[in-house]
């Protein structure tokens, strides 16, 4: 999911969320888990800019979301205003045309 200014969302619980590991048996408990190939150690700092970019990320992606949302409640608003007029105009015409008015639009 991309966001409105170019950021690039994966997993928006990317740094929140750490992997749980699995109850191992005693004898396997000092080995180092094993690694394949080259891993580069995150540092601290680095994964909590990362989390925090992920986070602004998702964040300005929802409040445009939220944005755009009001936009369209704003526009059905409108709709349903001029939908009223339309039915009071409709009434009026209804009522003179029962006490035998002619009624002409222009």
């Amino acid at each position: 999911m991309q966001g409105p200014k170019g950021y690039q969302l994966r997993e928006p619980s990317f740094a929140t969320k750490t992997p749980t590991q699995k109850q191992k048996e005693p004898a396997n408990r000092s080995k180092p888990p094993q690694a394949s190939g080259f891993t580069k150690p995150i540092d601290p700092v680095e994964e909590a800019a990362i989390a925090a970019a992920y986070k602004i990320a998702d964040a300005e992606a929802k409040a445009f979301l939220a944005s755009e949302a009001v936009k369209e409640a704003e526009k059905i608003s409108k709709m349903a205003e001029e939908t009223d007029s339309l039915l009071m105009l409709a009434k009026e015409i209804f009522e003179r045309c029962v006490r035998g008015e002619i009624v002409t639009m222009a």
